[in-house]
């Protein structure tokens, strides 16, 4: 590799730090996980082009699919296109969290949305008769009954 080459740096944030995958002219690419970003950028030559994958601010409001470079991205991915996840809003990172810090808090608010829920739609209700399928009901190789009731 002649010094005008440059070596080619994809990074990321993760749990450790940050993750970087490293590609040189010819060369296999290598992943490195660093704890800090000097520590990555120490771990690097002079030449290296580095490319950090971060958001830059964040939406108001968050639409269907994400923002425009996100949806223009994912068809062009197939199967890997939940490889590409939408930014949250503003709105939602800085809600507060307060009713939810106790499990007791969390369901008070289940009961209170259950209760919501059953009076404002129409869910099936059970008729108290019920008939197992297949009837008569088939046994497991231990001779206990199996079926599905509906």
């Amino acid at each position: 590799m002649t010094s005008t080459e440059a070596v080619l740096v994809g990074v990321d944030g993760c749990k450790a730090g940050w993750i970087a995958v490293r590609r040189a002219s010819g060369m296999a690419p290598s992943v490195g996980v660093f704890t800090t970003f000097t520590a990555l950028l120490a771990s690097l030559p002079e030449n290296a082009v580095i490319a950090v994958d971060m958001p830059i601010g964040l939406p108001d409001l968050s639409g269907k699919g994400g923002r425009g470079p996100e949806a223009l991205v994912r068809p062009l991915l197939g199967a890997r296109q939940s490889s590409v996840f939408s930014i949250p809003s503003r709105a939602t990172l800085y809600a507060e969290t307060n009713d939810f810090t106790t499990i007791e808090a969390w369901y008070a608010a289940h009961i209170r949305a259950s209760e919501v829920a059953l009076t404002t739609s129409d869910p099936p209700r059970a008729s108290g008769e019920a008939r197992p399928l297949p009837d008569p009901p088939g046994r497991d190789s231990f001779g206990i009954p199996v079926a599905i009731w509906a």
